[in-house]
C-alpha cells in the first residue's frame, strides 16, 4: 500500500517544483482523480500475450486475481444455435472486473485453455483450424457486453462448462478526505428530491477516513510521474507535460 497523504505531498512538490510554485492550491480531489487515472494507465501497461518486462509484472501483482483464489462461475443463459457460445458475466466475480489476463473452461476433470481474439477478429470462428474444436480441447473466446456488463463469450455449446479465469482487479479509488465528493453530494441531492432511497455513505464524503493506494512501494515515482501528467495535461501546462514526458519515457526503457 501507497499512503495517500505521501503521494499528495509528492505530486505537489514535483508539479510546483517543474512550474515556479503555480499548484500550490491544487484541490485534493483533482490529484485523487488523477491518482485515480494514473492507475488505470499503469494497469493499461500489461500485456500477457507480449514478453513483458518484469518491472510491469511486479507494479501490477497486487491486482492479479486467479483460480483457486477466484471460484469457477457458472455461464449464464445464452445459447445460439447458428454459432453456439456461452457467456459467463465478469460483473459476477469477487473483485470488480478490470482487464482479461487468461481464463479455462472446467467440467469435472478437463480443462482447456480459451484462447481469446478481437471483435474484428470474428472472421476466426469459421476458419477450422481457428475456431473452437472440442476434439482439440481448443476454446475460443472474446469479451463483449451483454445488457452493458463485461462479458468473456465462449463459443461451444457445452453448457455444462464452468470458468477459472485470472485476471487484473480494477483499483480502488484513492481518497485524501476531509471533502465530499461529487458522486455523494449528487446522491444527497436525489436523496432530498425523494428519487432515491439510496445509502449516500457508500461515496466518499466528509466523513469517510483516507483510502491509500493499493499499489506496492515499488510503482511510487510511477504513480507520480502519471498522475503530474495528467493533471499537467488538464491544465493545458507544457513544460510540466514535456517534463513528466520525458520521465515516463525513461521509466519504459528499464529492464
Amino acid at each position: 500500500m501507497i499512503n495517500i497523504a505521501l503521494l499528495h505531498r509528492l505530486i505537489k512538490e514535483r508539479v510546483n517544483k517543474m512550474d515556479s510554485n503555480h499548484y500550490q492550491d491544487m484541490l485534493p480531489d483533482v490529484i485523487d482523480d488523477a491518482i485515480y487515472r494514473a492507475s488505470l494507465s499503469v494497469l493499461g501497461f500489461y500485456d500477457y500475450k507480449s514478453n513483458e518486462r518484469q518491472w510491469v509484472k511486479d507494479l501490477i501483482a497486487p491486482f492479479i486475481v486467479s483460480w483457486p483464489e477466484e471460484p469457477e462461475i457458472t455461464p449464464i443463459a445464452t445459447f445460439n444455435i447458428d454459432n453456439a457460445y456461452i457467456d459467463f458475466d465478469l460483473t459476477k466475480l469477487k473483485k470488480p472486473y478490470f482487464r482479461f489476463l487468461r481464463g479455462w473452461l472446467a467440467c469435472n476433470e478437463f480443462v482447456a485453455p480459451v484462447s481469446l481474439i478481437r471483435q474484428d477478429d470474428q472472421y476466426k470462428l469459421n476458419n477450422s483450424y481457428l475456431r473452437s474444436d472440442p476434439s482439440w480441447g481448443r476454446y475460443v473466446g472474446m469479451i463483449t457486453a451483454v445488457d452493458g456488463n463485461p462479458t468473456l463469450r465462449v463459443f461451444t455449446d457445452n453448457t455444462n462448462f464452468k470458468l477459472r479465469i485470472e485476471y487484473i482487479k480494477a483499483p480502488k479509488r484513492v481518497f485524501l478526505g476531509g471533502y465530499d465528493t461529487i458522486e455523494y453530494i449528487d446522491c444527497v441531492r436525489r436523496t432530498q428530491s425523494g428519487t432515491s432511497t439510496e445509502n449516500c455513505n457508500q461515496y466518499y464524503n466528509s466523513q469517510t477516513a483516507p483510502v491509500d493506494s493499493e499499489f506496492m512501494s515499488n510503482a511510487l515515482d510511477l504513480l507520480v510521474d502519471m498522475a503530474v501528467y495528467f493533471i499537467a495535461g488538464a491544465t493545458e501546462n507544457q513544460l510540466v507535460l514535456q517534463l513528466v514526458n520525458a520521465s515516463i519515457g525513461e521509466r519504459k526503457q528499464i529492464t
